[in-house]
């Protein structure tokens, strides 16, 4: 299983066929989600957040477990700290748990976190990736930023945000907050040695 999942494959090409395929079907999720919305078929925002952060999460442990095991001369067991999941577009999977457990001006806070901060960094990451070699990582970068942008989208589609500047306004906090936090434990990473 470990070598199938660390299957390595040529670099796809910017705007080739994989990376186009996964603009679009982060588009089409984006409307069907709206549209079931519309249609009255997804009631609650907050729990529709809350399952896109616990899609993004498996998939991040995915690719946490797989950093365990680096395969050299047989199977080596060693955490590559570089993939600890404290970056600016990994963090909206634990925002997302919070926005889907909390209430009022809290709520409000993360979902206009994940509604501009992590938009624009899922919508970059999406547009201009860096792929790699590696299959499951590829696959989980496209379905990582593809699910950050859904958020944001279905969050300002359903009006849970709106497009004035209050909103950008209130996530200053939260971003603040992440930024410190990822800065600090990459600073932290790099002293003690533990990168990649």
């Amino acid at each position: 299983i470990i070598n199938f999942l660390n299957y390595q494959i040529d670099k796809p090409a910017l705007f080739g066929i994989f990376h186009l395929v996964c603009i679009f079907t982060t588009i089409a999720v984006a409307i069907v989600l709206c549209i079931l919305w519309y249609k009255g078929k997804i009631i609650n925002t907050r729990r529709t957040v809350f399952v896109i952060g616990i899609v993004i999460f498996v998939f991040e442990m995915i690719v946490q477990i797989l950093s365990l095991f680096k395969i050299e001369e047989g199977i080596v067991i060693r955490y590559d700290w570089s993939n600890m999941p404290i970056q600016l577009l990994t963090l909206p999977m634990f925002i997302a748990f919070v926005a889907g457990l909390t209430d009022g001006r809290v709520h409000r806070m993360f979902c206009s976190y994940l509604a501009t901060v992590s938009l624009f960094v899922g919508t970059a990451s999406l547009l201009i990736p860096a792929f790699s070699t590696s299959l499951i990582s590829n696959v989980h970068d496209m379905i990582f930023s593809g699910a950050v942008v859904i958020m944001g989208i279905f969050l300002y589609y359903t009006h849970h945000v709106y497009s004035g500047w209050d909103t950008p306004i209130r996530a200053i906090p939260v971003f603040a907050i992440t930024l410190s936090v990822s800065v600090l434990l990459n600073e932290l990473a790099h002293l003690l040695n533990l990168e990649g």
